[in-house]
């Protein structure tokens, strides 16, 4: 904001200080976005040798917004937010009116400072992307000693590095609250998400980005005589058994069969389907209250890693479900979304080949699991 004061004349744009016979500018600015307007004064100040500038905690703005400038000189309220150069153009045109006929320092100092804003490109501000982060370990590890070590963590913050024309915000969700957001049309990305669930939401898709192993049906290694032998397991047939309690993460998508079989047997009394996250599922395993889980092999080593115990639990693999899948970049399926998808897409094809791109897949994987992600990995990029 702009104060020029002297013992005959006074301008006043907003906030204004009062010296005799000398003109000051009284910057009040309490928000990083206004580094504009500070470049132009600061610009002023060097040109204007006998005027100060001077800075202020206070707020350039007002809570509506706008900049109400005075009456008395023709002013109409006008947009605080890099006037358009026209904009600036026609204030100035009824300023200058004003000022002419100031006999004072204060008439070639303000008309300096008004050439030099208009001469001055407009900065303009990043779009933000609102990036949707699930507590999802070891996918997501958004908490704790492991945190931004997930294969998410590592393909998010690429994504972010080569997105530079974006201003990043990273808000953290549930699966039920992520799901609810784009039903409601809401602009945001998620780093990771299956394919189908995000077809179901008409989500804008990218390529494949990461190479998972299959989900596992996770059991206590003591009570591995309840599920006997039997490799792969019939889904069904395990929902069916009223002996056997399973906890399920509501919202969540785990594999096309998966998904489907769990939607026949959501109201079934013997499966906990919760809006809760793995680590409590895991929780709710050793302490009893669950007999089995449904998680990928690493997911359920991580939690043993993180809860500093020794190779409690077995898995087995699940009838019908591939030994791989894919993981997508997804945004809201307007326009919106699909252009952002088409940048992350041109991301993808430049990073997915390489050696550090890679190893996201591969984290948080015991080593004989590493090579099977190793094996699998080549056909995404042919994808």
């Amino acid at each position: 904001m702009l104060g020029c004061n002297n013992e005959r004349y006074h301008y006043n744009a907003g906030y204004g200080g009062s010296i005799w016979d000398a003109c000051n500018f009284n910057v009040f600015s309490g928000d990083a976005q206004h580094l504009y307007d500070l470049f132009v004064l600061w610009r002023a100040s060097l040109l204007l040798g006998n005027c100060t500038v001077y800075f202020s905690e206070r707020s350039l703005v007002p809570a509506t917004g706008k900049l109400i400038l005075a009456e008395e000189i023709g002013m109409s309220e006008v947009t605080k937010e890099r006037l358009p150069l026209l904009n600036r153009v026609k204030t100035m045109r009824n300023l200058i009116r004003y000022i002419w006929s100031m006999h004072s320092v204060c008439f070639p100092a303000l008309f300096s400072f008004f050439l030099l804003i208009a001469a001055t490109p407009t900065v303009q501000a990043k779009e933000t992307l609102v990036w949707s982060v699930i507590d999802f370990p070891p996918f997501q590890i958004l908490d704790g000693t492991y945190a931004a070590s997930g294969s998410f963590d590592g393909e998010l913050q690429t994504l972010m590095d080569k997105l530079p024309e974006f201003e990043h915000t990273i808000v953290r969700m549930s699966f039920a609250r992520r799901k609810q957001e784009f039903l409601n049309g809401s602009h945001i990305c998620t780093p990771g998400i299956f394919f189908a669930p995000a077809k179901e939401l008409h989500l804008a898709v990218s390529k494949p980005a990461l190479t998972h192993l299959d989900n596992r049906v996770i059991f206590l290694k003591s009570k591995a005589a309840l599920f006997g032998r039997g490799n792969p397991v019939d889904l069904e047939a395990l929902f069916k058994r009223k002996n056997l309690i399973g906890g399920i993460v509501a919202g969540r998508s785990y594999a096309p069969n998966i998904d489907a079989t769990i939607r026949r047997y959501k109201d079934s009394p013997n499966l906990v389907i919760r809006a809760l996250s793995g680590d409590q599922l895991f929780q709710m395993l050793l302490n009893g209250d669950l007999d089995y889980l449904i998680m990928f092999s690493h997911e359920a080593a991580f939690q043993n890693i993180r809860m500093g115990l020794n190779d409690t639990v077995l898995n087995r693999s699940i009838a019908g479900t591939p030994p791989y899948l894919y993981t997508y970049v997804a945004c809201t399926g307007d326009d919106w979304g699909h252009a952002v998808i088409n940048k992350v897409n041109a991301v993808l094809s430049r990073e997915r080949g390489k050696d550090f791109y890679k190893q996201f897949s591969e984290r948080w994987y015991p080593e004989e699991d590493r090579k099977k992600v190793r094996r699998y990995y080549p056909l995404m990029l042919a994808d």
